[in-house]
């Protein structure tokens, strides 16, 4: 019984640690310099994301970060991927709110 609980958690553990992305972020992350560029060049082609507020409620959905930094789905196969660095600002702009500055 011991065994399969370790076993268990250790699975979990596993698990967890394989779908999340956690950078360290140090730098200031700018809608207006940084995402939006980002946008423009990998996402706006297919998708509508010409507002803040329209990259502000795929921020808080969940969807924007589940698809370009958990997933790497977004942009698809035979467009030009982002770069780790670029997946970086995406989530830290995210994870420090999603602001419009």
């Amino acid at each position: 019984m011991k065994k399969n609980l370790i076993f268990i958690l250790l699975v979990l553990i596993i698990v967890s640690s394989c779908r999340k992305k956690h950078w360290k972020c140090d730098e200031e992350v700018s809608y207006k310099n940084d995402i939006q560029p980002l946008f423009d060049a990998h996402c706006n082609k297919c998708h509508s994301y010409d507002t803040y507020q329209e990259a502000q409620s795929m921020a808080n959905s969940g969807q924007l970060k589940e698809a370009t930094i958990n997933t790497s789905k977004m942009p698809p196969e035979g467009e030009k991927r982002l770069t780790l660095k670029e997946r970086k600002k995406i989530y830290c702009w995210i994870e420090s709110g999603a602001l419009d500055n």
